[in-house]
């Protein structure tokens, strides 16, 4: 049966992403996705915890309901640095908190684009955890508008910065 799709952060398929499925009945059935991030496995639709696992990508776990006709778009988040502020804009003086995935430390800094690329400021260096201390799990769903909500996983900081009083 297709169970689904595996992708990247950018709708990218990858291929042979090892999955592990459980039902609820405790039977496990392994496979890993095509060239195309194809997922097909000999199993009835109903409820599994599924366990996607890939090198250099973070892996994760999800309960899903699979359905013949319903397809799943899995996503898993390369171990590459990722970011974004939010919310994504504001006035001068207004809070904004830096939304970060790293797999390892990372230093924080602010800069204006316009005519000239403008250093703001430092923000400084996060992450000197344990390796992996920052990475986030990428939702299965499309963000766009809402943002991945990184804030409610299982970071330690979170940097908060005011906007700079100038505009960029």
């Amino acid at each position: 049966m297709l169970i689904g799709y595996v992708s990247d952060e950018y709708f990218v398929a990858l291929p042979d992403t090892l999955l592990e499925l459980r039902s609820s009945d405790g039977r496990r059935i392994t496979t890993r996705s095509s060239a195309s991030g194809v997922i097909a496995a000999d199993v009835s639709a109903g409820e599994y915890e599924v366990c996607l696992a890939k090198t250099g990508f973070g892996s994760k776990r999800v309960r899903v309901t699979i359905q013949e006709q319903n397809p799943i778009q899995f996503r898993l988040l390369s171990d590459t640095l990722l970011g974004y502020a939010w919310p994504k804009w504001c006035q001068a003086g207004e809070p904004v908190q830096a939304r970060v995935h790293s797999v390892e430390a990372y230093k924080l800094t602010l800069w204006r684009y316009g005519f000239a690329k403008t250093l703001v400021r430092n923000l400084g260096w996060f992450g000197q955890h344990a390796p992996w201390g920052d990475r986030q799990t990428l939702p299965d769903r499309c963000f766009v508008e809402t943002g991945v909500a990184w804030d409610s996983g299982f970071r330690k900081h979170r940097p908060v910065l005011s906007a700079p009083e100038t505009s960029g």
